[in-house]
This record gives C-alpha cells, structure tokens and sequence, in this order.
C-alpha cells in the first residue's frame, strides 16, 4: 500500500505526520503568518524523487485545547499534494517528544511531561493531525469523529507510567 491509496482515509485539510520530513510543508498560504518570501529558487525532493519549487516560508499555530503546537518554518510548496508536518521540526519547536504506537501517537512536553497532543489513525490510515482553521496562521486540532478505544492495562504498568506513584496514591487515580 502507498501513501496515496493511504491518504484518501485521511481528510485534506490534516496534517500528515512525517517522520522523515525535513521541514513542514503546506500548499496553504492561509495557514501561515510572519511570511516572508525566498528570493532565489529552492526546490524540495519528495518521495518519489519529483522536486517541487517552494515560494516562501511561514509559521502557523495548532490550537489544541488547553495547549499550542508550534510551526515554525513551514515551507509553502504550491505543488505538495498534502500538508506534511516534520515530526523532527515539531519537537524542535515545542521542545517535546513524538511518541507513537500502533494506533495512536502523543506529543509530550519534555520539561512537564505532560501530554500537549493525542492523535490516533484507524486502519490503514496515517497518522495526522485534522485541523479547522480560525484565521491566518492559527489553525484548531478538531476532534477525532470516534471515541478512542482503550485496552486493559495492568496496574503494575500505570505504577511505571505515572512515576512509580505509591499503591495508595495508584488505587485513588485507578
């Protein structure tokens, strides 16, 4: 399966997660603020060796909740297909780790610790981020349409997860 019979599953307006992007990029002027324009001709190679001219570069805001993800240095790429968010560039900028699972991934705050984004992808999809935008620059994650489904986890692996928490600190959040 390619990414292109993938994508169809994933709505157009989403940020596709990019492990092996260098820079975010969006076709999307919109999307961005504090734009400035290259002078010289710069092109990126995507997956299939196609390069694609880029025009300027911009920073936009994911609005989630209590919490902001930061973009900063997204290419506007005229041409791309999709909008593509760096995974590397993302904890760059919101100083954070990209966790992923089989289905779900988290965004976690290096210095808190705390969970800035969850995402989650059905079957067959990629993982993305669904946005709605507000105004220039400044997009809103939208909620996933489905409840995510949680597994039964042993209370020995939420001891480990919540930082080794004593049994009766355990049993009050449990």
């Amino acid at each position: 399966m390619n990414a292109q019979q993938t994508s169809q599953y994933v709505p157009a307006d989403s940020w596709i997660v990019d492990s092996g992007a260098s820079h975010h990029m969006t076709t999307y002027m919109t999307r961005l603020s504090q734009v400035m324009p290259f002078e010289r001709s710069e092109k990126i190679i995507i997956g299939n060796g196609t390069n694609l001219p880029f025009q300027s570069v911009g920073t936009t805001t994911i609005k989630i909740d209590t919490h902001s993800l930061v973009l900063k240095h997204v290419l506007n790429v005229p041409q791309i297909a999709r909008s593509l968010l760096s995974v590397k560039q993302l904890c760059a900028d919101n100083k954070s780790w990209f966790i992923c699972e089989e289905t779900n991934f988290f965004v976690r705050d290096k210095r808190t610790k705390e969970i800035l984004y969850q995402g989650k992808s059905r079957r067959r999809e990629l993982f993305h981020i669904p946005v709605s935008h507000k105004h220039k620059g400044l997009q809103s994650a939208v909620a996933f349409p489905e409840p995510l489904v949680g597994q039964v986890v042993k209370s020995q692996l939420w001891h480990q997860r919540l930082g080794h928490p004593t049994n009766g600190i355990l049993a009050s959040m449990l």
